[in-house]
């Protein structure tokens, strides 16, 4: 008997060694990135939970998302989690051997904060294949700042005082918002962008190298604002006022109004500015017949500028990857600006003193409305996007002009009234599919079809002598009628490797 009972003893000590001796293990990879931009998420944390709730390792994703983590075989529960992301966990996860996790995309969760969190942000930029966009922080340089100062702090970009705005130096680009045409900037007038809040920006897209998807128009490039969409749930919004020196106000609201189905959103501002300004001019001019001619022009601007814009939008999520929108915006704008040249002309054998002055008013309205279709087919990019829109936009600029000459004799001249009566009207519709091919690389194909018309009525009236009677001159004053009917389909395929990037494309057009 004491035979078997040896070799039990020895089984059982086999197997409790066996039992205690170490676990193999494994390495599991995979890749996190944002839900919707797919951009990788740096810093997430990758943990592994067994049957018993216990964390057993874990890891964070580098700078690409990308984690490759050492764990012991065995069945677990792995949970994805990042700062103010929701989490999400893959159940019943059996390891027992080196596996590759599929991607994970995490969405943004506005919900989680239930503390006041202190964060330093500022403007990133990214480099993709076409473009460079910057995110605009909430710094001290943008806090309570327009949308037009904002742009001043994206690189290559600048704002002039009368708000025109310049892509490296050329006035010669194209504005769009949300990337399409916008009544925010008809006729090229950016009033409306300078009554926005500068926090109504997510982000500014500056595409010196338009590809297939967009127009070529505008010689300097183009501009692409993308306007914030708050998701939050319930009701909330935002007040903001500035006042300047010299008179610079303006006043904004942005209510935000949320629930699971519906998302209701306004952003309304005023503004009454004065910007007063003064030039001086001084020319030498060498002629045969008379010695350094000088000439010296004094100019003094007086600006004044009234506004008002809002924008209404109202969108219904159809499933959590597609949603329908339908936004209308109304722009009015009064301007007035009286300009005064006084110019000495000195010359050796007559000199002369004209003043001049301009006085031009502009009134213009604009409307958009819009209707937006999107569908996230999935979390990596794919996604079809239909948009149709419809623009009025009319623009009236009067301007009369007088002049005296004060030297030598003060005597009035002939006067001119210039009237420009500018009215556009324009349908959008524009389809776009996008489709990811591996890491790096993106297919796109759409259609897009532009129709315009855009008149202008050009009046010149001339005053006879100094009698207060003005006649139309015939010769300068005109009526022009401009039509667009643009028809495009476009497609093009873009890739990296390593530091060399290209994008293709092709445009079908069709233009009457």
């Amino acid at each position: 008997m004491r035979l078997p009972l040896t070799l039990l003893l020895l089984i059982v000590s086999s197997s409790m060694f066996a039992q205690r001796s170490p676990r193999e293990d494994v390495f599991i990879s995979g890749k996190i990135t944002e839900e919707g931009s797919n951009v990788p998420l740096e810093y997430a944390t990758v943990s592994f939970i067994d049957r018993s709730k216990k964390v057993i390792t874990g890891g964070i994703t580098d700078e690409k998302g990308n984690y490759r983590i050492k764990a012991p075989v065995g069945i677990y529960t792995v949970r994805f989690e990042y700062i103010s992301y929701k989490t999400k966990t893959l159940a019943n996860q059996k390891l027992f051997k080196n596996e590759q996790l599929t991607t994970i995309s995490l969405a943004i969760d506005s919900e989680s904060l239930n503390e006041v969190v202190i964060r330093s942000e500022t403007t990133e930029v990214q480099i993709r294949l076409d473009k460079k966009i910057y995110n605009i922080g909430k710094d001290l340089t943008t806090g309570g700042a327009t949308v037009s100062d904002a742009l001043n702090n994206v690189p290559s970009v600048t704002v002039d005082v009368e708000g025109t705005i310049s892509l490296r130096g050329n006035e010669n680009v194209r504005i769009l918002i949300n990337g399409k045409p916008s009544a925010m900037a008809g006729f090229g007038s950016t009033d409306a962008l300078r009554q926005l809040p500068a926090d109504a920006i997510d982000r500014v897209e500056v595409i010196t190298s338009p590809s297939a998807r967009y127009d070529t128009e505008g010689t300097a490039g183009i501009l692409n604002i993308i306007l914030r969409k708050e998701k939050t749930l319930g009701l909330n919004g935002s007040f903001t006022a500035s006042y300047g020196v010299p008179l610079s106000s303006s006043l904004s609201t942005n209510i935000n109004l949320r629930t699971n189905k519906f998302n209701i959103f306004n952003t309304s501002g005023v503004r009454y500015n004065s910007g007063p300004g003064n030039a001086r001019f001084e020319n030498r001019y060498r002629s045969e017949d008379v010695v350094n001619p000088l000439l010296i022009e004094k100019r003094i601007y007086d600006r004044l500028r009234k506004g008002f814009n809002t924008n209404l939008g109202v969108e219904y999520f159809i499933t959590e990857k597609s949603s329908v929108t339908a936004t209308g915006f109304l722009r009015i704008g009064d301007n007035k600006t009286i300009t005064t040249n006084k110019t000495n002309e000195f010359d050796v054998l007559d000199d002369l003193a004209v003043t001049r002055v301009r006085t031009e008013t502009e009134d213009d309205t604009s409307y958009q409305l819009s209707l937006n279709y999107i569908n996230n087919l999935n979390d990596n990019g794919h996604k079809l996007t239909a948009d149709f829109q419809y623009e009025n936009s009319a623009e009236v600029e009067d301007a009369l002009i007088g002049e005296v000459t004060v030297f030598p004799a003060n005597e009035p001249l002939s006067s001119e009234t210039v009237v420009n009566d500018e009215e556009e009207e324009e349908y959008l519709a524009q389809v776009d599919y996008v489709l990811p091919i591996g890491e790096n690389g993106q297919f796109e194909a759409g259609y897009r079809g532009n129709f315009e018309e855009t008149i202008t009525d050009y009046t010149l009236k001339e005053e006879v002598g100094t009698t207060g009677v003005f006649e139309l001159n015939e010769n300068l004053s005109n009526i022009f009628t401009y039509n667009e009917n643009v028809n495009s389909l476009y497609t093009q395929y873009g890739n990296k490797f390593g530091a060399f990037s290209f994008l293709l494309g092709h445009v079908w057009r069709t233009q009457g």
